[in-house]
């Protein structure tokens, strides 16, 4: 997009509300932004570049005279010390002495290549070569890291800064670099299905935005096609899960931050209002202290590539919509989610792991709820957590210097979700022998009831808190349009007492399940769960059953139906652990090894249960030879690819992630598609329209069409009918 090139309403507003915001927040001394982070104040130099790129779109003399300052002063931060570890990286904050965050080298180029992208013409000659030498000290740096692809947001955006900075500067090298882990990012993301960082309220704004902005302006069409079908992929996995009733991204989340959990204003949201236009996406929450939307102004400047059959699932899915997607095949890590007009469920399967061997980051949300309510801010959240000690909201949670803001997980789940039910079971993640422990425990926390809740234990309504509760104990929650049911299981032990205890903590009522509470100590036999005292991991965990309102007569009935459920917890002589759970017709089992938390079965409703790469109404992915969702069959060389069909609008869409080309042959209700080689693209076929359009890198070889005669067929964005032969069983052949 050009730095002169108009903008749509919604760009429009977040660009002039991000323009405003950056310069409220311009120090004029510092010649950057001031941000406050909750623990101080800083100067920021991602959004002093954003107010830059503001600047020098206005235009005026003042203006760019300023934004030449400002960028001045970010490129200052750049680590130019020959010899030094990080030669080529930034601070992350001014008021930072040395490069702290790897990852601010791949922020501060992403926006320094927009810049040049954009307004490069508008700056003096001596700032764009002091902007060039930047980028090639960065890119020797990027090169450097050479981050996991695992790393998803930071592998993309490597991939983006050395193609669109290669092509700057260019620098065939790094751009060819950059066009090798593209390649290897879409297979390595196409051996699961979703992208190995996934459903992150904020890291996938970042990666649909570096997919997206490699779409507009990577000079090879072939490296745009892929960046844009991997964009697509991207809008599919969000689109699955977004709740339009609450306006939230159902769970379960890779990475999620406090304002995400919660269910405030994020990156994600700032891209999903521009695309679809909800105002709830932008609404403020008192569950979080401040708004502070990120990413205002590159949103609003950028292109997304959203397409109209992926749009429709964000506005309408079905009444009961449930998704099931794998996200690292190797590790078992898969994701289930369940949507209905009341409230959206999802758990992933493990705890989030990144690297080789996979190092624990425990931001995740592993079981997380949402609910309509019908006052303000219009969703109620319920959410677990393995907590180290005591925390306050608003305070120091423990000695690693973590808000109550960021309360991460610091435990390891194992869960299995079908539908409604979901058991959740837990256990420690590693304690080095110098930590000073005095409480272990899982959390389910609820936050925003309502005035009108009702908690019950015990068959009867709870008068005061805190409770006692006891293993097996039901605690049915009413609240907003939902009914919550929690059967905390019984947990190990590790002290004196493990207890279980219902009370309200900083405003959001807590079930907690204690392993231990008492003096502090260290626990030789989990500092490293392989040690010479470990025996097997600690238990914790519950089932969470969740209905809507309209489903029972009252709270009482739906404790009653609850109640009357079977729950098995038992473990072997061997150490394995197996949880079952049966109720109304549905039933879960989860088996796992308590040595290496290894999972060794699940099954729902009696049959074993194997994941898929993704499965949604009318959606499906996969690697086998024959894929068949709504009416429609996709054929291939077992290549990776997925299918989508609304049948609703007779429009049909197939897209293959192969590596090398193969055999395709695409069947829909009115006619079939095939190539003798086709190795990444995708097909969308409009029987409405007339049309079936085909885009693929490279060129499908061999291509037939069987269709209405009127059919069109585009290849590419070229209309290539007329070129169009007739061929064997009456279908037409596309002439060389």
């Amino acid at each position: 997009m050009a730095a002169n090139e108009t903008l749509d309403r919604r760009s429009q507003q977040l660009y002039a509300d991000g323009y405003r915001e950056l310069r409220e927040t311009f120090d004029p001394d510092a010649g950057m932004i001031r941000i406050d982070t909750g623990l101080g104040e800083y100067h920021d130099p991602r959004g002093s570049l954003a107010y830059a790129t503001c600047l020098l779109r206005e235009g005026g003399s003042e203006n760019l005279a300023l934004a030449e300052k400002v960028i001045d002063r970010v490129l200052s931060m750049q680590e130019a010390r020959p010899g030094n570890a990080h030669f080529g990286n930034f601070r992350w904050f001014l008021e930072e002495e040395v490069v702290a965050d790897l990852n601010a080298v791949e922020f501060m180029l992403e926006a320094l290549a927009q810049i040049m992208l954009r307004s490069g013409g508008r700056l003096s000659l001596r700032l764009q070569e002091r902007i060039r030498e930047a980028m090639r000290l960065g890119l020797q740096e990027i090169e450097s890291l050479d981050v996991q692809l695992s790393y998803t947001n930071i592998a993309l955006l490597d991939i983006h800064n050395s193609i669109l900075c290669g092509q700057i500067l260019d620098d065939s090298q790094h751009e060819e670099r950059g066009r090798r882990k593209l390649d290897a990012w879409i297979a390595f993301t196409a051996r699961s299905g979703a992208p190995h960082e996934y459903n992150s309220p904020t890291y996938l704004g970042v990666d649909l935005s570096a997919l997206a902005s490699l779409a507009e302006f990577a000079r090879h069409p072939e490296t745009a096609l892929k960046a844009r079908l991997m964009e697509e992929r991207l809008w599919l996995h969000a689109a699955t899960r977004f709740h339009r009733p609450t306006c939230q991204l159902a769970g379960p989340h890779c990475r999620a931050y406090r304002r995400d959990t919660v269910g405030a204003g994020g990156f994600l949201k700032v891209v999903l209002y521009k695309e679809l236009g909800y105002a709830e996406l932008r609404r403020p929450t008192s569950y979080y202290p401040w708004q502070g939307e990120e990413g205002h102004v590159g949103v609003a400047l950028g292109r997304y590539h959203l397409p109209d059959y992926v749009r429709a699932l964000f506005e309408e899915k079905s009444s009961v919509w449930q998704v099931g997607e794998t996200a690292d095949v190797a590790s078992g890590t898969d994701l289930t989610s369940y949507l209905t007009p009341d409230y959206c469920l999802g758990t992933a399967s493990r705890s989030y792991e990144v690297g080789e061997p996979p190092e624990p980051w425990p931001q995740f949300n592993a079981a997380i709820l949402y609910y309509r309510k019908e006052e303000a801010p219009g969703y109620g959240v319920l959410y677990t957590r393995y907590a180290v000690n005591e925390y306050e909201i608003g305070k120091l949670a423990d000695e690693t210097g973590h808000t109550k803001r960021e309360l991460w997980d610091l435990g390891a789940p194992r869960c299995l979700q079908h539908r409604n039910l979901a058991i959740v079971a837990y256990g420690l993640t590693p304690m080095p022998i110098t930590a000073a422990v005095h409480t272990l425990r899982l959390d389910t926390l609820l936050i925003g009831r309502g005035r009108a809740a009702e908690i019950l234990v015990g068959g009867r309504p709870l008068s005061s808190l805190p409770r006692r509760v006891q293993p097996l104990e039901p605690v049915v929650v009413a609240d907003g349009s939902v009914y919550i049911g929690l059967i905390p299981l019984e947990p190990t032990n590790m002290g004196q007492e493990a207890a279980i205890v219902l009370e309200e903590r900083g405003g959001e009522l807590v079930l907690s399940i204690y392993n231990y509470s008492g003096p502090s100590k260290n626990f030789w036999e989990y500092r490293t769960l392989s040690g010479p005292f470990f025996k097997g991991n600690v238990r914790n965990g519950l089932v969470l059953e969740v209905a809507s309102q309209d489903d029972f007569a009252s709270p009482a009935a739906f404790y009653e139906h609850v109640a009357s459920a079977r729950l098995a917890d038992s473990v072997s002589a061997e150490g394995v652990r197996e949880i079952g759970y049966e109720s109304a017709g549905q039933a879960l089992s989860l088996r796992y090894d308590l040595l290496d938390l290894r999972v060794l079965e699940r099954r729902v409703n009696g049959r074993r249960y194997r994941p898929p790469m993704l499965q949604a109404p009318g959606i499906v992915q996969g690697r086998a030879r024959r894929l068949a969702v709504g009416g429609v069959t996709l054929r291939t060389a077992g290549a990776p690819a997925w299918l989508l069909a609304d049948g609703a609008r007779r429009l049909w869409v197939a897209a293959v992630t192969g590596e090398e080309p193969a055999t395709v042959r695409l069947e829909v209700p009115t006619g079939a598609l095939e190539a003798d080689a086709f190795a990444l693209g995708r097909v969308v076929w409009r029987e409405n329209d007339g049309r079936v359009e085909v885009e693929a890198a490279p060129p499908p070889a061999a291509l037939r069409l069987r269709a209405r005669p009127e059919t069109r067929l585009l290849l590419n964005g070229e209309d290539v009918t007329a070129r169009l032969r007739p061929a064997a069983s009456g279908a037409r052949e596309l002439a060389p």
